[in-house]
């Protein structure tokens, strides 16, 4: 048989849905449990002896929703028999990333989502937040992660996910939470957030859930706040990876005296003069380019310590 992506959740293998690879399916046998892993065609296969009954199981991948049984009872086949049993799955819809942010009590604090759907169907959203706080979903248009004049209240029509559609997913959004003025600073909570999509032509319902943790402060707080990245996920000797630190305040009060010591690996070394003669270290500040020197004798400047 086959375990195939079964779009039209009828359960039946049409010609145009494809299959899913390295999905294991077991077959009980008086020698053993027998296990086979669905190969390039998507295909599994079992040559057995004959006039056995057996017991089929398609252990289905995380993430993955059956549309058709996971067990199956085969009855004894005679001699020569071939038994055909295909297996129907869908991927189930995701939410993410977790996000850990901090604002003052009294204002609103906002949570960017991306939500990627792995099959057709009408989904709703929903936050459990503590008592007086407040919620609203936004549509991110712009997709850059923060609420703009082009961004829109999320409608139930933008929740209609479809994989195959390509205005559909993934799709940008931001829950903003407003945190009412009397919660104390130093409270924390866990805000979950549910997507619950309903397979289209079915009653099947799959679920994916993330959890935000907004951090209250006080309102004279000043909080730092560090994000390092890498422009190379691998890289072989003699190549340049540039790497990114940004540091930004979610508090209200600024924050001063600010040093940033950033280690280096033992495997790579500081490209000198990588932005220009003197310019080993580009710093955006404003949106305006400021290049550093890494010579240890500019202490006003990024200092290297080679050691």
């Amino acid at each position: 048989g086959v375990v195939f992506k079964d779009r039209d959740h009828d359960g039946v293998h049409d010609p145009d849905e494809e299959g899913w690879i390295g999905v294991a399916v077991t077959l009980s046998d008086p020698g053993g449990t027998l296990v086979r892993e669905t190969d390039g065609a998507s295909a599994y296969l079992f040559e057995v002896a004959a006039g056995l009954a057996r017991t089929l199981i398609e252990l289905t991948p995380s993430g993955m929703i059956s549309l058709s049984p996971d067990t199956v009872a085969l009855g004894a086949a005679a001699a020569g028999e071939t038994l055909l049993v295909d297996f129907a799955d869908v991927r189930g819809p995701a939410i993410s990333p977790a996000n850990s942010l901090a604002c003052p009590a009294g204002t609103f604090v906002d949570f960017p989502h991306v939500i990627t759907a792995g099959t057709k169907g009408l989904s709703t959203l929903g936050a459990a937040l503590p008592a007086g706080w407040i919620e609203a979903f936004y549509r991110d248009n712009d997709a850059d992660g923060a609420l703009g004049a082009g961004d829109s209240l999320l409608a139930a029509s933008d929740l209609a996910l479809d994989p195959d559609s390509a205005g559909s997913v993934p799709l940008s959004i931001i829950m903003r939470v407003f945190v009412p003025p009397q919660v104390s600073p130093g409270t924390s909570v866990a805000i979950p957030i549910t997507l619950r999509q309903t397979l289209s032509g079915t009653a099947i319902t799959a679920e994916a859930t993330v959890t935000d943790r907004p951090l209250v402060l006080a309102r004279a707080s000043g909080l730092l706040s560090l994000a390092k990245s890498v422009d190379l996920a691998a890289a072989r000797p003699g190549d340049v990876m540039t790497y990114t630190i940004a540091f930004t305040n979610p508090g209200i009060e600024g924050v001063r005296e600010i040093e940033i010591i950033d280690p280096l690996s033992l495997s790579v070394e500081l490209v000198r003069d990588a932005f220009g003669p003197g310019r080993d270290i580009e710093w955006l500040k404003d949106g305006a380019a400021v290049y550093l020197t890494a010579d240890p004798d500019d202490l006003d400047e990024a200092i290297l310590d080679s050691s």
